[in-house]
């Protein structure tokens, strides 16, 4: 059995809720924060008083009764009015031991024993919203290198790869939770914002797949793009031809086809995009749909790149 009762700020509504604990027990769960050392001595307080006011209820209600046969039956009509408002006042002193106010939030003891069973041990414990993830960026190691396995297309740092620029994310361990499946879609701009191109699934670093999963208090790292690209050059006067790398003007992006690791894994699509200012929107979505906001960064292309947050649109 669910009790629901009213609170006088806003809509909020305070919960009891009633069920068996063994044999004839009833255990009493609400959502009220915990009861303080002084909390619970006021309880005490509070259910002598409803106890008293129990059976001063009882005599009220006799005396109520006898009140009115003397006024009505006897030639004492001074006693009569006399008796009943001592009655009135007994009633009055049950319903401050019934229902009293705590703020502005009206509890009700049940006949005192909500008191009670705060005095007695009983925990009281408020329902907290389910939690979501606390997804954060973090500011480290965004410049590395990285290199792509032939067979499996995953994408790890390496000291022989080629240079790219990360953003490294973090579920903070506080009113988090974890999540699965965890995708990002990329879009880029040019200084005045206006689209240039678009990833829609991202490259994380060492994942088999084109999503990572976030436990609480794990980092995971987004491939924004490659700062080089290799052009091949051929050999003069009989010597062989080479790949050379050289810094683009921009960045290369990386669209992660693998959607699954049972499939078969599809070649990454790369994609050059050319500016001196970019702007980058990274929005992380899972199979529930996108969850927290954007993230907004600016890159500026050069010998010494600039890679930091950016203000939204």
């Amino acid at each position: 059995m669910i009790l629901l009762l009213g609170g006088s700020s806003g809509n909020a509504r305070s919960c009891v809720r009633l069920s068996c604990a063994g044999k004839g027990g009833i255990s009493f769960v609400s959502d009220l924060p915990p009861a303080s050392d002084s909390q619970t001595s006021r309880s005490k307080f509070w259910f002598a008083i409803g106890a008293s006011a129990d059976l001063i209820a009882i005599g009220g209600f006799l005396v109520l009764l006898g009140g009115f046969l003397i006024y009505y039956l006897t030639e004492i009509p001074i006693l009569g009015p006399v008796l009943i408002a001592f009655a009135l006042g007994a009633f009055f002193v049950l319903m401050v031991g019934r229902l009293r106010v705590v703020g502005d939030e009206p509890i009700l003891s049940l006949g005192s024993f909500s008191d009670y069973a705060v005095a007695t041990g009983v925990t009281r414990t408020r329902l907290e919203p389910p939690s979501k993830p606390n997804i954060v960026l973090l500011s480290q190691r965004q410049f590395v290198r990285i290199a792509a396995d032939s067979s499996s297309f995953t994408f790890s740092e390496s000291r022989e790869g080629t240079p790219a620029v990360v953003a490294r994310f973090r579920n903070e361990p506080e009113r988090s939770s974890e999540i699965s499946t965890v995708r990002a879609r990329l879009i880029y701009y040019d200084s005045q914002r206006n689209e240039l191109g678009s990833v829609s699934h991202g490259v994380w670093l060492t994942e088999p797949c084109n999503y990572t999963n976030f436990r609480i208090g794990s980092e995971r790292a987004l491939v924004v793009g490659l700062l080089e690209d290799l052009i091949y050059k051929p050999g003069v006067q009989g010597q062989a031809g080479r790949n050379v790398a050289v810094r683009v003007q921009g960045l290369i992006t990386i669209i992660d086809n693998r959607d699954q690791p049972a499939l078969r894994p599809n070649k990454p699509t790369w994609v050059t995009i050319t500016s001196k200012h970019l702007f980058i929107k990274v929005t992380l979505y899972s199979e529930a749909g996108v969850f927290g906001e954007d993230f907004w960064f600016e890159f500026r292309p050069g010998s010494s790149p600039i890679f930091q947050s950016a203000q939204p649109t």
